[in-house]
């Protein structure tokens, strides 16, 4: 049960993380948000509440079953702009992006991990620099015990001329294992690297610190949420990083909100953030780039089966491109 939890913690963590760095960039609907009676809750009353919750019990599945999974879903808006300078020409941009992810663990019966994922991406950029006018993107993963199976399509209008290119590929999970050994693999890492030493609990009392306001419903479970204005968000970036600091301005309607659900029996049912972003970066003197995010990233528990399509025997094997020359994908 132990190699189970690690498995789906780590997973988990790779989940979230794909998804804060891929949009961190504006949702829609319920999405980055868990509905709640919350109350405002003081910082102890916050700790208190959080270093009751049993992390060891989690990412375990409910006694009596076998399998676990999580749903990722994420949409971002990005747009920026830029007078010109030592970065180039003067431009304009915006991008969206959205995204989805479900994943499926299941216990057999020589204890190891039965897992299964499926997921979908896809990016859209307009821009007014003539190098890149546009980008359309759109992928596909799949995963069974075996294989990975990754398959996009690019669009793209650079310097007035139109581009597209697509492929469909299949990877074994033992060529992901040599690759990865070949830059050093995983060695040394532990369950606790996901959380560092500061679990939960320490988490959760950095951001009170930090000043961020404290919400809690404990009408079913536990459920959290964490928010923070444009200031909180500046004297936490000053406190890490003060060269960054010094350079960015955020504008006056900045905000964050987290959210953490746990569910009577103490497993984890949901994380969602969402976050609306304004910030001016200065690049050197009378030079400025303005920039506006907007995110929503729920992930919750998910206790359906993965659905694969029809056609992943279209799905080529990885060629083997050696040297040192660019990468040209397979048509599909």
């Amino acid at each position: 049960m132990k190699r189970f939890k690690t498995v789906a913690t780590l997973l988990c963590a790779l989940t979230l993380a794909v998804g804060a760095v891929a949009f961190s960039a504006c949702g829609s609907g319920d999405e980055g948000v868990i509905k709640g009676n919350y109350k405002e809750a003081t910082a102890l009353e916050m700790i208190n509440a959080v270093k009751a919750v049993d992390e060891d019990k989690l990412f375990t599945p409910e006694e009596g079953k076998d399998a676990l999974g999580y749903e990722l879903k994420a949409n971002a808006k990005l747009g920026a702009s830029y007078g010109g300078g030592t970065l180039g020409e003067q431009f304009e941009l915006n991008a969206d992006a959205k995204a989805e992810f479900k994943l499926a663990l299941k216990q057999n019966e020589a204890n190891g991990i039965s897992a299964s994922s499926a997921g979908s991406v896809s990016f859209k950029l307009k821009s007014s620099l003539k190098q890149l006018n546009s980008l359309n993107a759109d992928a596909e993963l799949y995963t069974d015990d075996s294989n990975v199976y990754v398959g996009a399509s690019i669009k793209t209008v650079a310097d007035g001329a139109e581009d597209s290119s697509s492929f469909k590929y299949k990877i074994p999970f033992t060529t992901i294992g040599d690759i990865i050994g070949g830059i050093g693999g995983m060695n040394g890492f532990a369950e606790e690297d996901i959380y560092g030493e500061l679990g939960l609990e320490g988490i959760v009392s950095i951001a009170v610190m930090a000043g961020f306001k404290s919400y809690i419903d404990t009408s079913d479970g536990l459920k959290i949420k964490l928010t923070a204005d444009g200031e909180t968000l500046m004297t936490l970036l000053a406190g890490s990083d003060t060269a960054t600091a010094a350079r960015l301005a955020l504008g006056e309607n900045c905000r964050l909100e987290i959210y953490l659900a746990i569910d009577a029996n103490g497993k984890f049912a949901g994380f969602a953030t969402n976050s609306d972003m304004s910030a001016t970066v200065t690049l050197a003197e009378g030079e400025s780039i303005a920039v506006n995010m907007k995110n929503a990233l729920s992930l919750k528990a998910f206790a359906g089966e993965i659905k694969y399509p029809a056609n992943l025997d279209e799905y080529l094997p990885l060629p083997d491109f050696g040297g040192d020359g660019p990468i040209t994908p397979t048509a599909a």
